[in-house]
């Protein structure tokens, strides 16, 4: 139960838009962490349509996450730092 409730507590801070609370107070926010913690909120939701249709398949979740990841990791360490 705790878990569920804990679930639903994050995802109404989510949709207050103030997602970046659900996470560690030992971490440090920023932009590219509240990108990253919207964004992967956003997919939450989409997985939690009640129909399958409506639900994205795993191959376009793992398609999503790995946007995630390159837009943090893209503000994180600008392009011309890389270079």
């Amino acid at each position: 139960m705790y878990c569920y409730t804990g679930f639903l507590q994050a995802m109404e801070k989510f949709v207050e838009g103030n997602a970046i609370q659900t996470l560690d107070s030992n971490l440090e926010a920023n932009d590219a962490i509240n990108l990253a913690v919207e964004k992967m909120y956003e997919l939450a939701l989409q997985c939690l349509a009640p129909t399958k249709r409506n639900r994205p398949s795993m191959r376009r979740c793992a398609e999503i996450l790995w946007s995630i990841r390159k837009d943090y990791r893209e503000l994180v360490v600008p392009t011309s730092a890389m270079n």
